[in-house]
């Protein structure tokens, strides 16, 4: 329809006075704040170090408070009787606010939006991050999802129109890419391409949201916040065995846990009835701080640095805010005040740390003694690893395939049945001269240090019977141990450490810190040894032993005798790979380095 020119010129002539009308009220977080925050706030505003003439703008009960001046910066409705609109609008550079020294001038447009504000009666706002939640209305969008209203809204307030719809395999990509991390595959991405069906997105959204991956994905972000890692971060940042907690994240996500139950198990999961194992580890979020066990460290020092970290990260995940500034002083930006970082960081007082994780000299940690650099940052608890129970059931399965192999290739070979067979025979043969498996073949031992052999350090022993020997060992020196054992096979060697009374001062002095390590070899006729391999050392006591914060499997490189008495003796088998075949005159020797103050056998 064709309208005149004069006839559109009256149409917009008679609508603007509606519009001006109806505009919308000033807001304070909106339209008001950010004016104020960059040419009012330093010296009018939360810092009392910069505040002049003792007026301040960022409280309403002090704004519109008479100053001791005697004047009243803000009379809310009146901006005439206003002592801010006065000064904003003066035209004397002595008057006129903000000063011309400050380099802040407000523009025409900003000091209109300050009076509207004052005439429509100055209604502060807290800040957005402190005020309640206000649920918006939806704006219509026509079509797609509600949040689509939104986005259509504002382009159409930028007159832009929405792009097309991206083709299947990139849409696809992306979808993948937000919710699980990873592209699709080809095979994903030629299924959804198929897919002509009403919904088609919909069940690859349902997909990717069942994946485990995605349970990955949104951890990071939680990970992050929640300061998660591997590592104590001090000193020499050793390892420490927290992944079971980022499992327990990763499994909220996945099972689509409540997230006050989230909260609750992270902050206070010990302290429910009846806890179970995954809401322990949950607690595991109150022990993501860096420690130290460095020598020289101040452990009331560093429970303050644990302390104060804990409430910098509560603060961050669940508050969304920086609580950092009041561990010094009241913030300067956010209503936090010292006292409550104090109060925060006293909920959590219980917390079972220690300043430094080693029982040194200076700072005795009865429950840490004996620790190293190598053990892990107690208190810890056993849990069952999702990884480890899959890495078993895979080694099940190629132990069970082994076997299958083996039984097949036996009933297809003659010769090697009849060896199985006869060492079957010999098995039950011996076994019945020595029902627990061991023999005890006559003995000789003597120390050595530097190869040559120690005065008092002999000791021979009869058939049939065990080595009775309580020499200690000191640095350096070894034990050999001469078995002469009739010609056969020998599998492997057991060592035990006789029952009896404790040498506290061996304990006391740490010597039991090295523990005992054994070594084997055939001694021929002519006096010449050759070295045999150990493949694997168990004990049924020990002190465990740890590399880089995880407990070493067996005993191979180093038995640590228990420090508690023990009530039966411990013992402890080392396997020899393979088993050694003994022809006659050939003698076994065995070597023992480290600790024996108490009894061997």
């Amino acid at each position: 329809m064709n309208i005149p020119r004069s006839t559109l010129l009256a149409v917009s002539l008679t609508l603007w006075p509606v519009a001006a009308n109806c505009a919308e009220r000033v807001s304070f977080n909106r339209d008001i704040r950010p004016i104020m925050s960059d040419t009012c706030f330093h010296c009018h505003g939360f810092d009392a170090k910069t505040r002049e003439a003792g007026l301040r703008l960022d409280i309403r009960e002090q704004a519109i408070t008479k100053t001791e001046d005697g004047v009243i910066p803000i009379v809310p409705g009146k901006p005439d009787e206003s002592a801010i609109i006065e000064r904003i609008f003066s035209t004397d550079k002595d008057e006129l606010m903000p000063p011309p020294k400050a380099h802040k001038e407000l523009t025409q447009a900003q000091k209109e939006t300050i009076k509207r504000w004052v005439a429509e009666g100055a209604v502060y706002e807290p800040h957005w991050a402190y005020a309640p939640l206000v649920k918006p209305s939806v704006p219509a969008s026509g079509k797609g999802n509600p949040l689509d209203g939104f986005v259509r809204e504002k382009l159409a307030g930028k007159k832009i129109v929405p792009s097309e719809a991206a083709p299947k395999a990139k849409l696809l990509r992306r979808l993948s890419l937000d919710l699980i991390g990873l592209p699709p595959t080809p095979e994903e991405s030629a299924t959804f391409a198929a897919d002509a069906q009403p919904g088609a997105y919909e069940k690859q959204v349902d997909r990717l949201l069942a994946s485990p991956r995605f349970g990955e994905r949104m951890a990071v972000w939680w990970l992050d916040v929640a300061r998660f890692t591997d590592t104590v971060g001090f000193h020499g940042d050793q390892n420490q065995r927290i992944f079971p907690y980022r499992d327990y994240v990763i499994s909220a996500f996945n099972t689509n846990k409540r997230f006050d139950q989230f909260t609750i198990e992270q902050l206070a999961g010990d302290l429910l009835p009846h806890p179970t194992k995954e809401q322990l580890v949950a607690t595991g979020y109150n022990r993501l701080n860096m420690m130290t066990r460095e020598g020289g460290a101040q452990p009331k020092e560093y429970l303050a640095k644990y302390g104060a970290e804990r409430v910098r990260s509560v603060a961050a995940a669940w508050f969304g805010s920086t609580f950092g500034c009041a561990e010094c002083h009241d913030h300067k930006f956010d209503p936090i005040k010292t006292a409550d970082f104090y109060a925060l960081q006293s909920f959590f007082a219980d917390v079972k740390q220690w300043g430094v994780y080693s029982d040194y000299g200076y700072t005795k940690n009865p429950e840490l003694a004996g620790f190293s650099n190598e053990h892990p940052f107690p208190p810890e608890i056993e849990v069952e690893s999702p990884y480890l129970m899959a890495r078993k059931k895979q080694a099940e399965g190629e132990l069970s395939a082994h076997f299958a192999a083996v039984r097949s290739k036996l009933t297809k070979d003659a010769k090697a049945t009849a060896q199985f067979e006869k060492w079957i025979a010999e098995s039950r043969d011996f076994m019945a001269v020595e029902p627990t498996g061991w023999s005890t073949p006559p003995v000789s031992a003597r120390i050595f240090k530097d190869a040559k052999p120690r005065p008092d350090g002999d000791v021979a022993i009869g058939k049939g019977q065990a080595v009775q020997f309580s020499k200690t060992l000191g640095k350096g020196e070894e034990l050999r141990i001469t078995l002469q054992p009739e010609a056969g096979r020998v599998a492997a060697v057991r060592v035990e450490v006789a029952a009896g009374k404790r040498n506290e001062t061996e304990l006391a002095n740490g010597s039991q810190r090295r523990g005992l390590k054994v070594g084997a070899s055939v001694r021929a006729a002519d006096g010449k040894e050759r070295k045999l391999a150990i493949s694997f050392a168990e004990a049924n006591a020990k002190e465990p032993s740890y590399a880089d914060g995880g407990e070493v499997v067996g005993v191979l490189s180093n038995w640590k005798l228990p420090r508690a008495k023990t009530e039966r003796s411990p013992s402890s088998v080392w396997l020899l790979d393979p088993p050694v075949q003994l022809a006659a005159k050939e003698k076994l020797v065995v070597t023992i380095t480290g600790d024996s103050a108490l009894p061997l056998r």
